[in-house]
C-alpha cells in the first residue's frame, strides 16, 4: 500500500504597490446631527445606513433613538 504524502502549500506572499490611491472616506459623522435633536425630533435617511452607530451614539450620551421604516425611507426618533 502506497502513502499518500501531502505537498506543502506555497507561503503566500502580498505584493506591495504604491500606485494605488487611498478611497475617500464615505463615512457620515453623526454626532452633530444628534446632539441637535430635542426629545420628538425626527430625521429620514435614505437607508438604514447608520442604524448601529446612531443607537450606540445615544447609550454613551444618555439618549435613545428609534428607527422605524417609512414609505420616504428610514425614519429616526429621539424618544428620550
Amino acid at each position: 500500500m502506497t502513502k499518500i504524502i501531502p505537498r506543502k502549500a506555497k507561503a503566500w506572499r502580498p505584493t506591495i504597490r504604491s500606485d494605488i490611491p487611498v478611497p475617500e472616506n464615505d463615512r457620515i459623522s453623526w454626532a452633530p446631527t444628534l446632539k441637535r435633536m430635542k426629545v420628538g425630533d425626527s430625521f429620514l435617511l435614505p437607508k438604514e445606513r447608520g442604524r448601529t452607530t446612531i443607537i450606540n451614539y445615544g447609550r454613551a450620551h444618555g439618549m435613545k433613538f428609534k428607527m422605524r421604516r417609512t414609505e420616504e425611507g428610514f425614519r429616526c426618533w429621539r424618544v428620550e
